[in-house]
């Protein structure tokens, strides 16, 4: 079964439907979700109309009414008579007369607009400011300029401090529901609803309003209301987003952190895609005096601002601030799928020095915060500093593509096979607000784990990705160690032919990861001669035959024999003599039990997720470390020499990363080895 994946500007509803807008103008309609009903599925969409790609802000008013503001400042009021996904697709019928007539001017330049129900607006400025407008006709009927038709005090501010939060959801009755920065949720209730609360919002509001009733909001990348205090929640997931619902029981600010909330025990199908603001950037990776341009959209039109974050840690929230980027103007970018570069026009780029600085070898990310809504961050690469380090680390941007969604499929969706996937798209799989998707940490989260974890050692390391490794990489012999991480599944025989020359020089490999190299890939310029190898070809089968070095696997691992073993149990020290094992060890031992992978409370050992199986007895010539005895398809830590003076240590497992942040014999034994690769001249 293909999964479908629809990327969506504005999603919202009201008590008796939910509206989708979808990135290219179309206006779908789905049943609302209620407690007794089923979740809307994707496929359930009905086109009600056309050409509504051009608005600014869209939201609903209530009993079928849609206000939509255009990017000259001219709000429009429709009705969708109907509310059953019966109009016609090009919007000709089912609509109320009158749908489509301008009443007001000057709508522009609002970070957000939302409604109170029964004609009432609120519009949150950019600075913060909060306005109150009343629809008094709530026809259609009123002034084009919006000198009739509303209430006296429309346009009053009537509260300060509504600037930088994630996201504002009516919640009916004049309540407002908002996420902070930190993703607390909070309640508040207009009890006047006229417009005479008073600019500083000193009066007018229900006593505890402002209280958290929430937390861990910032997972959700859009959150839109249904019925009265109804909050339906868009989660990024393996296939595009899925909703979720939640119904506030209590609707009067005294919930607290964990109550007085009805959750939905299903959820959407997949499919999902929105975010207030995306970006890419190319390069993914740049050096010294190498410059790297970021293209943005943003739903909302008007000045963004940049901030480059250095990435390390566990997490969920990984970065710290480099220095501050640019602001810069945004727009809505409806171009871009998953199989040709977006070509959006670049915001704003960063260059980077060919002195010292700030810039040292590692993982950054440029974090987009757009005129309204949660941030994006874009990641990118610093690939070395101004002197080079004694250790590589292949940033694995080929798998990041690979289970990239974006524009509609991945190499997961069973799309197509072989099937062309840009590296030139938004992927909201990596750093998509706080935290990643439940199966996130097998990509750059592991990889920045590692990352911090050998710096934190007092190793120097530089990073290149899987594109500077097809490329090529300058004196990549003068590196003493390559290390491979976590989940480098996608390799082209280029990068196989350029490792196997690297250890021809006498150089030494660590693959720290599983399920390598497993599928074929291809990478190649989109454009011809634009020199750019930012489109990905791969596969859903796997390779015919994997490479050797010397008659041994490449990476001395059975990449061909994937396993499966779930969390797994740790592994067996099989030869507690190998040089690379600290003193003190036993034959028999079980090391790696726990680790940063998995789900809270349920932490994956070293050997799990997926693992590259090698039966007993492994071939003459490699030794055998540790061997997953309670897997039948588990991990088997193991390693060769090479001809060369070289060797290749390979831990053939997904998880084992997560697991060396915890895991002392593991964590001596990658020492140990490095060590040696460091001693070699």
């Amino acid at each position: 079964m293909a999964y479908v994946i629809t990327r969506f500007r504005y999603l919202f509803g009201d008590d008796r439907s939910i509206y989708a807008i979808t990135a290219g103008g179309a206006l779908l309609w789905y049943p609302v979700w209620t407690d007794t009903s089923d979740p809307p599925n994707l496929d359930q969409g009905r086109q009600i109309g056309s050409d509504w790609g051009g608005f600014s802000h869209v939201f609903a008013g209530g009993d079928g009414i849609i206000y939509a503001a255009d990017q000259d400042g001219a709000l429009r009021w429709y009705r969708d008579e109907r509310r059953d996904g019966t109009n016609d697709p090009d919007g000709s019928t089912g609509w109320t007369s009158g749908s489509g007539n301008q009443i007001g001017s000057g709508w522009l330049g609002f970070a957000q607009l939302l409604s109170g129900g029964d004609g009432v607006i609120y519009a949150v400025q950019t600075t913060g400011e909060l306005l109150w407008y009343g629809d008094l006709v709530r026809d259609g009927s009123n002034a084009p300029d919006g000198s009739t038709g509303w209430s006296e005090a429309s346009g009053s501010q009537i509260g300060l401090g509504w600037k930088g939060l994630r996201h504002i959801v009516p919640g009916g009755g004049g309540v407002i529901y908002a996420v902070t920065p930190k993703g607390d949720l909070a309640w508040y209730r207009d009890d006047r609803r006229d417009g005479s609360n008073g600019p500083s919002g000193a009066d007018g509001w229900a006593g505890g309003s402002g209280a958290r009733v929430g937390n861990g909001w910032d997972f959700f990348t859009h959150l839109f209301a249904g019925e009265d205090g109804v909050i339906i929640a868009c989660r990024t997931a393996e296939f595009g987003g899925i909703l979720l619902r939640y119904r506030d029981l209590l609707r009067d600010g005294t919930n607290g952190l964990d109550g007085g909330w009805l959750t939905s025990a299903t959820t959407s199908s997949s499919g999902w895609q929105i975010a207030a603001s995306e970006g890419y950037s190319w390069p993914i990776g740049a050096g010294p005096g190498e410059a790297i341009r970021f293209h943005v959209s943003s739903n909302t039109p008007g000045l963004a601002t940049a901030t480059y974050l250095r990435l390390g840690g566990r997490g969920p929230r990984l970065g710290i601030m480099v220095t501050k980027g640019p602001a810069f103007d945004v727009k809505f970018e409806a171009n871009g799928t998953w199989s040709a570069d977006c070509g959006w026009p670049g915001a704003f780029s960063l260059g980077l020095p060919t002195t010292s600085g700030p810039w040292e070898a590692g993982f950054y990310a440029a974090r987009v915060q757009g005129p309204s809504g949660p941030p994006f961050d874009i990641p990118f690469v610093v690939r070395r500093g101004v002197t080079a380090a004694p250790f590589a680390l292949v940033v694995n941007v080929n798998t990041w593509n690979a289970y990239n969604t974006w524009g509609g499929a991945s190499n997961y969706t069973a799309t197509a096979s072989p099937i062309n996937l840009t590296l030139k798209r938004p992927n909201h799989h990596l750093l998509t607000y706080s935290q990643d998707h439940g199966n996130g940490s097998h990509m750059l989260r592991s990889e920045i784990w590692l990352h911090s974890w050998l710096k934190a050692e007092g190793y120097q390391v530089d990073l290149f990705t899987d594109v500077d490794l097809e490329a090529g990489v300058e004196e990549l012999a003068d590196y003493k160690a390559l290390i491979l991480n976590t989940h480098p599944e996608y390799w082209t025989k280029t990068m196989m032919g350029r490792v196997t020359a690297y250890l021809d020089a006498g150089r030494s490999l660590l693959y720290l990861g599983g399920n390598g190299m497993y599928r074929p890939t291809s990478l190649a310029a989109e454009m011809a001669g634009s020199g750019d190898l930012d489109l990905m070809t791969s596969e859903s089968a796997k390779w015919s035959t994997y490479p050797t070095y010397e008659g041994q696997p490449l990476f001395a691992a059975r990449v061909d024999l994937l396993g499966g073993p779930g969390a797994g149990l740790g592994m067996a020290i099989s030869d507690p003599q190998h040089r690379f094992m600290p003193t003190g060890v036993a034959a028999g031992q079980i090391v790696g039990t726990s680790g940063w992978n998995g789900p809270p409370g349920k932490p994956f050992g070293g050997s799990g997720w997926e693992t590259d199986h090698w039966p007993a007895p492994l071939p003459a010539g490699v030794a055998e470390l540790a061997r997953d005895t309670a897997s039948a398809d588990g991990a088997v830590l193991s390693c060769y020499e090479t001809s060369a003076g070289g060797f290749v240590l390979g831990a053939a497992s997904l998880t084992f990363v997560g697991s060396l942040m915890e895991e002392r014999v593991l964590q001596e034994i990658v020492r140990n080895a490095l060590a040696e690769a460091l001693a070699k001249p």
